[in-house]
């Protein structure tokens, strides 16, 4: 069932060209490309498993969009889920994974394709303990005193004089 044939037909069911689709948007935005890479490695994964299907997760119109241009490029067959907002693939006797892959048609920029991580904070004991303190200090004051601390900080940040010599200038000019 599996074809390695590169099909010279890469339209889907409205039309439009796959192939160009796909080289356009690979080339114009970093979060589609990055989608695009994703969706072509989980159907080459799909293709050389031994499940039934796949169903896709929950997502946008537009991403679910990508999902079925992807898989009619790749010749399977695909579907929406009774929600529809699912998309769900099915092998058929014309699928195939493309000689060509989506990487081999970035134009190269100058740049490479950046992979972008989350990273963690490093959790040093310093913030830690001065969090912890300061948690403390609060429970501890008397509300006057938070708003005399709250000042500082506060004339501190905007660096300006102290509330109190602001108050001092202010009855001075009355």
């Amino acid at each position: 069932m599996l074809s390695k044939e590169p099909s010279l037909e890469y339209t889907d069911s409205t039309g439009i060209d796959l192939h160009q689709f796909l080289v356009n948007t690979l080339n114009s935005n970093p979060r589609d490309r990055m989608m695009l890479l994703k969706l072509e490695q989980e159907m080459v994964d799909y293709i050389t498993s031994s499940s039934p299907f796949k169903k896709f997760p929950h997502m946008s119109s537009y991403h679910r969009m990508l999902v079925h241009r992807v898989a009619a490029y790749f010749g399977m067959e695909h579907n929406v889920d009774q929600t529809g907002k699912a998309v769900i693939i099915n092998r058929t006797c014309s699928t195939r994974i493309p000689e060509q892959r989506f990487l081999d048609d970035l134009q190269d920029k100058g740049e490479e394709v950046q992979w972008k991580a989350i990273l963690k904070r490093d959790n040093s004991s310093d913030d830690k303990a001065r969090h912890q303190l300061s948690r403390e200090d609060r429970l501890n004051k008397s509300m006057e005193e938070r708003e005399e601390e709250y000042q500082r900080a506060r004339d501190r940040i905007f660096k300006q004089e102290p509330a109190h010599s602001q108050e001092i200038v202010h009855k001075q000019s009355r």
